[in-house]
């Protein structure tokens, strides 16, 4: 079987960082599914960090970012002035909808490299017509 590319948003690492989160179990399955190569962005990681810092959770955060220094297993897109320009794209087309910037990075980057599945809990990318690991 070949391999399923998967993007990490925001929730998803909260919901995976946070042992008593609900949603915590069935984000550590789908990490463990040996099939799944794991995709995010700098953008996503800055954002997961301040979630953490923000509901008293640093030493979380501090894990966190100790533990990407040596993995191998996620592979982290770096922003660039293209992909800002895409996202902003983005979220000027989709003014109706109240996706945010780094939203839209995502959306961008997952359309890039042709990313079906999200862990998320956030609804924004099954309007964009992806599939969301985390309902």
């Amino acid at each position: 079987m070949a391999s399923q590319k998967t993007y990490l948003d925001t929730s998803g690492l909260y919901c995976l960082l946070v042992p008593g989160d609900a949603r915590h179990p069935r984000a550590v399955g789908v990490m463990q599914e040996a099939r799944r190569i794991f995709y995010t962005t700098d953008w996503v990681i800055g954002e997961t960090v301040n979630l953490l810092t923000a509901r008293h959770r640093a030493h979380l955060a501090q894990g966190f970012l100790r533990h990407l220094e040596g993995s191998s297993g996620l592979q982290i897109i770096y922003g660039s002035r293209e992909l800002f320009e895409e996202a902003k794209a983005l979220l000027l087309k989709y003014d109706d909808h109240p996706f945010s910037f780094t939203d839209c990075v995502s959306f961008a980057v997952m359309r890039s490299l042709k990313i079906k599945d999200a862990l998320t809990s956030d609804r924004h990318f099954k309007v964009m017509g992806f599939e969301v690991l985390l309902n």
